[in-house]
């Protein structure tokens, strides 16, 4: 009773009590170890109890007990043995060894003293111990192969549990079957049980029995593709697991953590995730947690892999196959690292290898999950065999492993098994299969993704999904060639569509909602808003954790905050569900289309414009031009590698780290090659769409993957002895991440009630004071960049205040009132906003990127905006412009393209943006800018507007001419609709 009340001081004197009045009273034993501060502290008490009396084999069994727990194998054999040595008759001792010898793999011996000890238990009428037993031999059975006799037993504890009316017995004989059933890859029956257990365990209040389902729930949810029910379920186990300083167990929980995210592409929080999961591991050297560390290095290898890493994985494989190899273990464990070897093999060219690899893992034959390791194996085989040419043999390779993927119900096995039935069929020349199981494939990955309920859970979702989508258009290109009127184009372009930005998509339709939470029930709007308010807390001590040096960060704490993280965004996902249930029509409002092409040129496409949207490949690139009348549907002859050499080759800017330090960044260090724009305009615009392009023409271009990083306004249309005329001379040219942006509901701001809202050169210490004036006086100046160095930015100042005076309306902050506090109480009132600052873009951590303003006075608001808090924010804006150096950058993710400031801001209501792709210098960015809004002033729609201010640098008779100081800045949003001018 004192235990169940949690007086933990009051039980353990009370056992104690109990165990001085008789020593040999067995069950006293276990409920000493229950009510101790921890293992440890139970173990030491019992050797010292064992020492002083060495015949009493009730202590024995005590330790046994612990050890057990412990995971310590051996140790937990022979203190059993001992006790079977003192007293035969002990029916708890026949239990432990039994146990010790199952978890070592010696199932014959194991079954034959589980058995001893039911005939025992059966003779006292000890119901309890029996139940025990049962399930034991249940387990035993299973590991045999003798799934039926499984069943049997477990269906018999669970019976002698309702009986005797133990809840305790029956959570315990119900977690078994959650066991069971996952064993034999019956998911959603385990998933049942597992739930049942965990409610059983909430009656009793007993947490450890909670996180132990909530671990068997979250493997079924993952095993049936909820991503981020796993998560959540994995993370609330690790609180408990924390709680009770059960570090074994967080661990187990951490490595599988670290699992999903590797599937769903996060490969830095896996990182983070998987090391502290060893970490744990590390001081657990007993037999038992051999295997576990074994799994989990095993799951470092595979993130390893996707970095790039293959000598450091196969390094962790290694060490896994070290310590698998001395113990009687299932042979899944060692099929499953075979199979990770061979992906290597294959990717490195050694088909051989793997094949061999492959073989040896087929003859292994594995009694538990053996559908699964078959499949998985069957996968790689048939990669191996459609590399090798041999397609009739991966076909029906392939077929095997769909058909046991569909019936073990894995949707991430089954996609990858339809999609290499795709391929196979392509290359079999079999279009109308290929397509049939590429689009297969498509639904398959998709039912895991629309369960997804977490944006950042999405963003590297497709990472290793997208080529699926671009195979499948380049397939109905090949169709739309020999039949050119048979819809093939309008087919393909709904793909691209359907791969590019859909969530993002989706999440911008939401926000016109949640940025209208008058409409919402009263309860309903007050529960999101406390959800927002947590995630906003939650975010900021992670950002803060983040921003330490490596060294500094607390790797536990970053992982802790990332999965309250998680917790809270599934709950603040099932307030939507909620919403949209009680919410008339919110469900056609939040689940976007995308237009068709005949939508398209009737109703979404002004006169004298294309779009040119593009669909990157690793095999191939294809790219559509539409118009009101036109479409063209070609192949762009460059994949994404030759592609991004391409662009590594015309500028450093255009290479993976984009914002370098400790060198002259100018024109001369970009040393953006002319030449090489003018190779990359005819490949990608002038051979796939030169017919459809005339000079004044506005661009509307849907960038893919590296191209994102591209402004297409610095590319040479013209390039030959009488000079040369970059694109920014011919087309107006502005951005969206999809097509389906256009078609985004959209009307006049309601509440703008000014026009301009301008903070520029914020205080960032003393050192800015009285420069303005100084550079005022002064032509030749130092370059000054608006990045990461935080100097002063003159320029910026002077900025602001002349677009001020275009607009009658208009509010400027510089110095000291440019606070991150000002902006946030006064941003949605406004139809222009401008931010001329310092940025701080972190491509690794997106949701951290920062805008660097002054400190509020109150101490508040730290002066960082960051991208969490924009997401935040409401905003009536028609345009925003960042005025920043490479503000438009953040994580390039395959399917989602560039995540940072540009998709908060969206999100938060600005219709358009003006961002910078590169580091931005401050004198020639406040002219651009000044000329911008003049431009507007008189009329011009956006695009326009910004390509006539470009134009005026180009035609600069200095450096400024050059496009490292006009080409940075872009249009992204549905720019050309928006007019210029003020109210």
């Amino acid at each position: 009773v004192q235990r169940e009340r949690k007086q933990w001081q009051k039980a353990y004197d009370s056992i104690v009590k109990a165990i001085r009045l008789k020593y040999d009273y067995v069950a006293a034993y276990r409920d000493f170890v229950s009510v101790n501060a921890s293992l440890q502290n139970a173990e030491k008490a019992l050797r010292a109890l064992a020492q002083q009396h060495p015949k009493l084999a009730a202590v024995q069994v005590g330790l046994a007990h612990v050890y057990g727990l412990e995971m310590q194998s051996d140790n937990e054999r022979e203190a059993a043995k001992q006790a079977l040595e003192l007293d035969g008759s002990l029916t708890w001792a026949y239990f432990y060894l039994s146990e010790a010898q199952y978890r070592a793999g010696e199932y014959a011996e194991a079954r034959k003293n589980c058995q001893k000890g039911l005939r025992l238990a059966r003779q006292n009428d000890d119901v309890e111990i029996e139940i025990e037993l049962l399930n034991l031999s249940g387990l035993i059975a299973n590991k045999q192969g003798r799934v039926r006799d499984a069943l049997d037993e477990l269906g018999h504890a669970l019976s002698l549990s309702q009986k005797i009316g133990s809840w305790e017995k029956e959570g315990l004989t119900r977690q078994n079957l959650a066991r069971l059933y996952w064993y034999v890859e019956d998911f959603r029956s385990a998933l049942v049980y597992a739930n049942q257990a965990y409610e059983l365990c909430v009656r009793l209040d007993d947490e450890e029995g909670q996180a132990s389902n909530l671990n068997y729930m979250a493997i079924m949810h993952s095993m049936l593709g909820d991503y981020s029910e796993a998560l959540n379920d994995y993370h609330r186990a690790r609180e408990l697991y924390r709680r009770w300083n059960q570090r074994g167990s967080e661990a187990i929980c951490l490595g599988n953590i670290a699992g999903l995210y590797e599937r769903l592409g996060s490969y830095a929080f896996a990182l983070d995730a998987i090391n502290e999961s060893l970490r744990l591991l590390q001081p657990l050297d007993q037999q038992g947690w051999a295997k576990v560390r074994a799994t989990y290095l095993m799951v470092k290898g595979k993130i390893l892999t996707h970095l790039n890493e293959n000598a450091e994985a196969i390094r962790h494989y290694q060490e896994a196959m070290e310590l698998l190899a001395p113990l009687k273990t299932e042979s899944h464990q060692i099929c499953n690292l075979l199979i990770r070897i061979g992906e290597i093999y294959r990717d490195e060219g050694k088909l051989d290898k793997a094949n061999q690899v492959y073989r040896r893992a087929l003859q292994m034959q594995p009694r538990i999950f053996a559908r699964g390791v078959h499949e998985a194996i069957l996968l790689g085989l048939g990669k191996n065999q459609l590399l090798a040419g041999e397609y009739t043999r991966a076909q029906h390779t392939f077929e095997q492993a769909a058909s046991i993927a569909q019936a073990i119900e894995r949707p991430e096995a089954l996609w990858r098994a339809q999609a290499g039935l795709a391929r196979t069929f392509e290359k079999q020349d079999r279009p109308l299969k290929a397509t049939e199981f590429y689009e297969r494939a498509i639904r398959s990955f998709e039912s895991i993704r629309d369960k997804l309920q977490a944006e950042q859970q999405e963003w590297g979702f497709l990472e290793d999904k997208y080529d699926v989508y671009v195979r499948l258009a380049g397939l109905l290109y090949r169709r739309h060639l020999k039949h050119p009127l048979q819809g093939f184009d309008r087919r393909a372009y709904l793909v691209a569509e359907k791969a590019r930005a859909q969530r993002l998509l989706e999440t911008l339709y939401k926000s016109h909602i949640l940025q209208n939470l008058e409409d919402v029930p009263l309860r309903l709007k007050e529960a999101y808003l406390i959800k927002q308010k947590q995630l906003q807390e939650k975010h900021l001590a992670l950002s803060e954790e983040l921003g330490k040096s490596t060294a500094a960060q607390d790797r536990q704490v970053v992982v802790t905050l990332r999965g309250e993280i998680d917790q809270l965004e599934l709950q603040r996902s099932r307030l939507l569900d909620q919403i949209e249930r009680e919410s008339p029509g919110y469900h056609e409002l939040v689940n976007p289309k995308a237009p068709s092409v005949d939508q398209l040129q009737a109703e979404l496409l002004p006169e004298n414009t294309v779009i040119v949207s593009y669909l990157v490949g690793d095999q191939e690139s294809l790219v559509w031009g539409v118009t009101r009348d036109t479409v063209a549907f070609e192949k762009i002859e460059m994949t994404r590698t030759e592609l991004r050499r391409a662009l590594a080759e015309i500028s450093p800017l255009f290479q993976v780290t984009k914002q370098p330090t400790d060198v002259p960044v100018d024109h001369r260090w970009a040393n953006l090659q002319p030449k090489l724009l003018h190779d990359l305009y005819v490949k990608i615009l002038q051979a796939p769409l030169g017919s459809l392009l005339r000079r004044g023409q506005t661009l509307i271009v849907v960038p893919d993957d590296i191209l994102t990083y591209l402004p297409f306004e610095i590319l040479v249309t013209r390039y030959d002895k009488a000079g040369l005329t970059y694109l920014v001379e011919e087309h107006p040219v502005c951005y969206i991440p999809a097509v389906g942006l256009l078609a985004l509901p959209r009307g006049t701001p309601k509440n703008a009630s000014r026009d301009l809202l301008a903070f520029g050169n914020p205080d960032f210490g003393p050192q800015s004071q009285g420069l303005v004036q100084w550079v005022e006086s002064r032509v030749p100046f130092k370059a000054i960049f608006r990045g990461g160095n935080f100097e002063p930015l003159p320029f910026a100042e002077l900025e602001v205040r002349a677009i001020a005076k275009v607009f009658p309306r208009s509010d400027v902050f510089i110095g000291k009132e440019a606070t991150e506090g000002n902006f946030k109480t006064r941003a949605s009132a406004y139809r222009y906003v401008h931010l001329a600052t310092h940025n701080l873009t972190d491509n690794a951590q997106p949701m951290y990127s920062k805008i660097v303003l002054a400190r509020s006075k109150d101490g508040q608001e730290d002066g960082f905006l960051q991208t969490y808090e924009v997401y935040n924010l409401k905003l009536n804006a028609e345009l925003v412009v960042l005025s920043g150096c490479s503000t438009g950058l953040g994580k390039l993710s395959r399917g989602e393209g560039l995540i940072g400031m540009t998709r908060a801001f969206l999100y938060a209501g600005a219709s358009n943006l003006m961002v910078s792709l590169w580091p931005v210098e401050d004198r020639s960015t406040s002219e651009l800018m000044r000329a911008f809004y003049a431009n507007l002033k008189q009329g011009m729609p956006l695009p326009r507007a910004l390509q006539q201010a470009k134009q005026r640098l180009l035609h600069a008779p200095d450096a400024r001419s050059n496009p490292f100081y006009w080409g940075p800045f872009v249009l992204i949003g549905d720019s050309w609709r928006a007019g210029g001018g003020t109210r």
